[in-house]
């Protein structure tokens, strides 16, 4: 009995192994890069744009139950330039940010496509010697 368990959990650590390899082999080959948005070279919408837009997306992908927030492209050389996640980004494409499920998409009205689509990573500054002394007062 002890023997057939040991099997089992020796198996079962070998497919966990070999899923985490597999699925950091596509990641890491899938072309897309982490996306950190700066909003610096765009403009934000409307409420009205942005719910035209939120529907033309989810008609060409499965979109996060959240409500996106947009950016349009005015800069799109200086976008190129800093990420390659931009490398065909042109000026008027829409970048719509899923923050709750860190994913960014980059969009083209004018052709209604989708350019790239990509995770994202969103900085967050913390407060570390603040959460010390909370958490020490406590």
């Amino acid at each position: 009995m002890k023997s057939s368990t040991n099997y089992i959990i020796v198996v079962l650590l070998v497919v966990v192994a070999t899923l985490s390899a597999v699925v950091y082999v596509q990641s890491r080959d899938s072309g897309s890069d982490v996306v950190i948005v700066d909003t610096t070279n765009t403009t934000e919408l409307s409420a009205e744009q942005a719910s035209i837009l939120a529907n033309n997306i989810s008609q060409l992908i499965m979109v996060p139950n959240e409500a996106p927030s947009f950016s349009v492209v005015l800069d799109a050389a200086n976008l190129r330039a800093e990420q390659s996640f931009y490398a065909r980004v042109e000026n008027g494409d829409v970048i719509a940010v899923y923050p709750e499920n860190r994913l960014a998409l980059l969009y083209r009205p004018s052709e209604n496509i989708l350019v790239n689509v990509g995770p994202l990573y969103l900085e967050q500054a913390v407060d570390v010697a603040a959460d010390t002394a909370t958490t020490s007062a406590q």
